[in-house]
């Protein structure tokens, strides 16, 4: 399946994604993509209500409980500040290994101011 997840305000498209595909999977997947460092939360968001993921949660399957409402939630991207987090909320922060990107630090992906879908990595859960 496609799980859109917001990133900084753009809609990310990741292909390939199963229901053994955890949080974690997702935000590396994504931290790559985009050549982000640091520190990152998914955050599954409905109207109002939104709730930190867990590293081991399978966004998929949080997906598929909420039946008809599912087209209503959204998954958001975040860069956490851990430091003012207090420590019962911080399991649901997850890191994207610095070295994961190599020493080159060019960081930036494409131009163009415009917001909208974009499709980016493929990422295979398996």
């Amino acid at each position: 399946m496609e799980l859109k997840v917001w990133v900084e305000g753009i809609q990310r498209i990741i292909c390939g994604v199963s229901e053994q595909t955890t949080c974690q999977d997702v935000v590396v997947a994504l931290a790559h993509a985009t050549g982000k460092t640091g520190r990152f939360v998914l955050v599954e968001r409905w109207r109002d209500n939104e709730k930190l993921m867990s590293p081991a949660e399978s966004p998929a399957r949080a997906l598929s409980k909420w039946g008809e409402y599912a087209a209503e939630v959204q998954f958001i991207l975040r860069k956490s500040d851990s430091q003012s987090r207090p420590p019962s909320v911080q399991h649901g922060y997850l890191s994207a290994m610095p070295d994961f990107y190599g020493d080159s630090g060019g960081g930036g992906g494409g131009g163009g101011g415009g917001r909208g879908v974009r499709k980016m990595a493929t990422f295979s859960g398996a």
